[in-house]
């Protein structure tokens, strides 16, 4: 079974409930089209485990997806310095066939973050050694394509339907003896960021 390494830190771009017992990581790319199409079964986890769950994303970015995939990358850990990571992640998916560079600043302007401050950071390349990083991560543990979870360090093979990442998380609470939480939409964890509508998963 591969296992995650390294485990989740302080590093990571986190949502969900901060006290949660299970966790959700997932390498995904912002032009990949599978990466895309999973996004809505994200956040029906997070509605369903509303409590006891956290999801991480980092970077995997493909160059056979799209032209550009590691400055969208870099873009959107430029505007998580500016605290606005999970916005900028919900544009960039929701934008994720017509990405070109204008349309990234066109997305940064969305949330108000100064175009001077991108352009350096794209044109320095300051935030590449932590896609970089991400990268190296993932190959280590066997990553070969996105989206690939990993449900409390253990990866989750198959479809990403919701019911079997249902099942992977229920299985998770199983291991550590928790019940199985299934919560109502409302109280308890820190709120979801608003998103757009997603497409449909087929």
């Amino acid at each position: 079974m591969q296992t995650l390494t390294p485990p989740l830190s302080p590093r990571d771009h986190v949502r969900g409930d901060p006290q949660a017992i299970v966790t959700l990581i997932e390498y995904g790319g912002y032009q990949c089209p599978h990466s895309v199409a999973v996004q809505p079964v994200v956040t029906q986890l997070l509605r369903k485990y509303r409590i006891g769950l956290r999801h991480a994303f980092r970077h995997f970015p493909l160059e056979a997806t799209r032209p550009i995939p590691e400055l969208v990358a870099e873009a959107a850990e430029y505007a998580a310095s500016r605290g606005a990571f999970w916005h900028m992640h919900a544009l960039l998916f929701a934008r994720s066939t017509e990405l070109t560079v204008p349309s990234i600043f066109a997305c940064a302007r969305r949330l108000r973050l100064p175009d001077n401050g991108l352009r350096n950071a794209l044109a320095t390349g300051v935030f590449a050694s932590r896609i970089h990083d991400d990268v190296a991560h993932a190959m280590r543990c066997g990553v070969e394509g996105t989206p690939t979870f990993f449900i409390d360090g253990h990866r989750h093979h198959g479809p990403h339907r919701f019911e079997l990442l249902v099942s992977g998380i229920d299985a998770a609470l199983d291991r550590i003896g928790e019940p199985r939480l299934e919560r109502p939409l409302r109280g308890g964890g820190r709120a979801v960021p608003p998103a757009p509508a997603w497409p449909q998963v087929r």
